[in-house]
């Protein structure tokens, strides 16, 4: 039933209103809040003011929603801190003070509340008995108002182990780094009053309000450039209380992405308890670094450029592979590159080979020459080069090999970030499998053989009257002799390489050479525009038959300067780098001897 009363207090926003006290922000004072004492004119029914000079009243406030109040924290009313008291709270307890009321009936009672939640305020004043009146009791009880956090900041970023953040970006070195992108970090957020202190009712209401705070990143801060890719873990009901009082956790954070970044907290529905968002938000510092969980290696292939080998030193290899940089779920860090790190000290390549599995990496591993690792772009570095060799000794070194199954080998070093590559199957200075930290490096491809090759150009001679057959061809190191290599079908000599007594063969006519009465012709199993090819290692060369009965002797000679791969020491004098080989003489005419020489032998290198 409705109860009418004649006197009564009235809590306002204004002192000649009746609009009630507003919703109010924790820790700041509204001076617009009024007591008012009223009561009805009995002649007029008007409402008037019943106390127009300073009167004692009982005042007091109510937690509704959290239903208890947070002991030591204060509500003031014109600077008075009042009484507190729970929801069920029976009787209720007040405080009695002095309130000056004008002329209006008002009593102005500026309001501070230094925690948050839905509150109301209660009055009360006992009046003596005057003249025909009976002792009385004026009561009034304001409308429920909200007192909201004035901000809700974050306090503290610590990883799963309480380890702090250290808000690095671009110091080297794993100590530098905060958590490894994909991994699960702590955020504490705090509900502040006004003077940054600690709003301890949040999180209390009966329907938590922790369940509508979330988390959002500002800012990146490193690398310029880079993307500032979502958080996750953070959607409403993440957090839940912890200590001190009024702070929330998230211990599910995660940012699958590398660099720095800023986040804020902030309320999913924009509401707190119906009154509103709250006004402030404050961002963290720097957060991070976040580094590479690892690198794997997602595809690699390597191919010979001639056919089932390759020769030592030469520069055909078909090489190719993709490198990703991951976090811990095994998503790619698209910032991973770029402005991250530097040149110098971002992940590079390395490599290493064996040897049929010998365990022989430490004296092959050097002569792997995979050319230049392009940029990461992306978190991804692509690879491809069809030039890769796998290389001779120094020039002093005496052929060796061959060697029939040499298995490459990549690893990853990261001078920045101390990460490792998580995808390594072998270990080149050991034989038999390997498993975790005993493998050094990740197979590419599959194995190939390689050679230790020369070519070899020799002196002939022959009757005028045929055709005279020459030996040029191509040789590899079997181990204790130079052998006729037969899988060689992609030796090309280029006809700039070749000189004939009247220039080298780029002038097709420079293949025939005039004799003592007519000429011969150099000629070639396969010769196009390009030079002499190969197949099954000879040249199948020959001087065709001369013409008009010619005789006499001619040299040619061939250059190594674009064929390093098959050069050898001829001269004997250690260097096994020769740029050419030695002239070849070559003779047609019927040769009878001289009558003083008993025997002749030809010596051949």
């Amino acid at each position: 039933p409705t109860v009418f009363k004649t006197t009564g207090f009235q809590f306002t926003n204004s002192n000649t209103g009746t609009a009630a006290i507003a919703h109010q922000i924790a820790g700041v004072t509204d001076t617009n809040v009024y007591l008012r004492a009223l009561e009805t004119d009995g002649t007029t029914g008007a409402c008037i003011a019943r106390f127009t000079s300073s009167q004692a009243v009982n005042l007091a406030y109510q937690c509704v929603n959290p239903t208890t109040c947070v002991a030591g924290e204060v509500l003031r009313l014109a600077g008075t801190a009042i009484q507190s008291n729970a929801s069920t709270a029976s009787p209720i307890a007040y405080t009695n003070m002095s309130l000056a009321f004008d002329g209006n009936g008002s009593a102005s009672i500026p309001i501070n509340y230094t925690d948050v939640g839905n509150i109301h305020l209660l009055a009360n004043a006992s009046l003596p008995a005057t003249g025909a009146d009976p002792a009385y009791t004026i009561t009034g009880t304001s409308a429920d108002f909200v007192v909201k956090p004035h901000t809700l900041a974050v306090s503290s970023v610590l990883t799963a182990g309480g380890s702090p953040n250290p808000g690095a970006t671009n110091t080297a070195g794993a100590a530098a780094g905060f958590v490894a992108a994909g991994t699960a970090f702590h955020v504490n957020v705090e509900s502040r009053n006004f003077s940054g202190s600690r709003t301890p009712n949040f999180g209390n209401e009966t329907v938590s309000e922790r369940i509508n705070m979330t988390l959002s990143e500002v800012a990146l801060v490193y690398p310029a450039g880079g993307t500032l890719t979502s958080l996750t873990g953070v959607a409403a009901s993440s957090f839940v209380a912890t200590t001190p009082a009024g702070t929330s956790l998230n211990s599910s954070v995660v940012w699958n992405q590398v660099g720095s970044l800023r986040l804020q907290p902030q309320l999913s529905d924009g509401d707190y308890l119906g009154a509103g968002d709250i006004a402030t938000f404050t961002a963290s510092g720097t957060i991070g670094r976040f580094y590479p969980d690892r690198y794997s290696l997602v595809s690699s292939s390597i191919s010979s450029g001639c056919g089932t080998f390759s020769y030592l030193g030469q520069p055909n290899l078909s090489l190719s592979y993709q490198l990703l940089a991951q976090s811990v779920g095994g998503i790619t860090l698209t910032n991973y590159g770029g402005n991250y790190a530097s040149p110098v000290t971002i992940a590079t390549p390395t490599y290493v080979a064996e040897n049929a599995d010998g365990g022989n990496g430490g004296s092959l591993s050097s002569r792997v020459s995979a050319g230049t690792s392009p940029a990461w772009v992306n978190g991804v570095l692509t690879f491809t080069n069809t030039s890769a060799s796998f290389n001779r000794l120094a020039l002093n070194s005496a052929p060796d090999g061959p060697f029939t199954s040499v298995q490459w080998g990549i690893n990853v070093v990261d001078g920045f970030d101390a990460r490792l590559l998580q995808t390594k199957n072998m270990n080149e200075l050991t034989t038999g499998a390997c498993s975790g930290a005993s493998c050094s490096a990740a197979a590419l491809g599959l194995p190939l053989a390689f050679r230790y090759g020369r070519l070899r150009l020799d002196d002939a001679f022959g009757p005028e009257s045929v055709s005279l057959p020459v030996n040029f061809v191509t040789e590899y190191w079997v181990g204790n002799y130079f052998a006729l290599n037969t899988s060689d079908s992609c030796t090309l000599v280029p006809r700039a390489s070749v000189s004939y007594p009247s220039g080298n063969l780029s002038a097709d006519a420079n293949r025939t050479i005039a004799l003592s009465s007519g000429t011969t012709q150099g000629v070639y199993n396969n010769i196009d525009a390009l030079g002499i090819r190969f197949n099954a290692g000879t040249a199948a060369h020959y001087f065709a038959t001369p013409s008009a009965g010619g005789t006499g002797n001619f040299s040619v000679g061939i250059d190594l300067t674009d064929l390093s791969w098959l050069r050898y020491d001829w001269n004997q004098d250690g260097n096994f780098a020769d740029v050419s080989i030695p002239n070849a003489r070559f003779s047609f005419g019927s040769y009878r001897g001289n009558d003083r020489i008993i025997y002749w032998r030809e010596k051949l290198q």
